[in-house]
């Protein structure tokens, strides 16, 4: 059963994360596009197979583009996007004002999130570092969310800064519910100038991503926030 609590989620999980119905996810199941299996009376699959298998783009719908990504997710965050032309920023602030944001799925080229464990010396060297870029439940206080999470940090780095400090610090990869330490890493399109504090849509996005259920619904309501100063109607 460890394997399970650890690595694998329930079909109802997977339809929540792409924005589907749970019959969509067993019919998907049934055909052979996802992995999965049953344990007692549950479908169940791989968390793996949502970050390499392209499930997510073909169900959910295709993923922006690292700086499409980034863009809508500053804008939204009432940031400037200086990476876009006037035109993109133009067409990226209309998909704002769409009734409904899009799923947080789409979003995942922004970043390839790595899931550790350090000891508490190397956290507190992670977190100060230059690069850091403080995110997920490492940024609740800043943006005024409710949300505990001891003992857990969460942020981005660039990807070459990763991989030097994941070898100064031993950082060994776990499972997501074993880990202390939560990085996005950016190999593409890397947005911050000289914040330290990633923008609240970011945070946003970064908890619904959880598998943890306080985080979705902390995240979702962060969202439902920026919408609403969007749009006070």
């Amino acid at each position: 059963m460890r394997e399970y609590a650890e690595d694998w989620i329930s079909a109802a999980e997977v339809a929540r994360r792409l924005g589907v119905n749970e019959a969509r996810v067993r019919a998907l199941i049934a055909r052979g596009t996802l992995p999965g299996k049953k344990v007692a009376n549950r479908w169940l699959v791989p968390i793996a197979a949502l970050r390499s298998s392209g499930v997510a783009e073909r169900v959910a719908g295709r993923p922006f583009s690292p700086e499409n990504a980034w863009g809508l997710l500053f804008l939204a965050s009432g940031r400037a996007a200086e990476w876009l032309s006037p035109v993109e920023r133009a067409r990226l602030r209309a998909r704002l004002n769409a009734p409904k944001f899009p799923l947080a799925s789409r979003f995942r080229r922004r970043a390839n999130v790595k899931y550790l464990r350090g000891d508490q010396r190397a956290l507190q060297k992670i977190v100060a570092d230059d690069k850091f870029i403080r995110s997920g439940v490492s940024a609740v206080d800043d943006h005024q969310v409710d949300l505990v999470a001891p003992g857990v940090v969460e942020g981005y780095l660039p990807r070459e800064r990763l991989a030097k400090l994941s070898y100064e610090h031993a950082l060994r990869e776990v499972s997501e519910n074993a880990a202390n330490l939560i990085v996005r890493e950016v190999d593409r399109h890397w947005p911050f100038k000289s914040d330290r504090v990633a923008p609240e849509a970011v945070v946003a996005v970064d908890l619904i991503d959880s598998a943890d259920q306080r985080s979705r619904r902390a995240g979702s309501e962060l969202l439902k926030r920026i919408r609403r100063r969007r749009d006070p109607r």
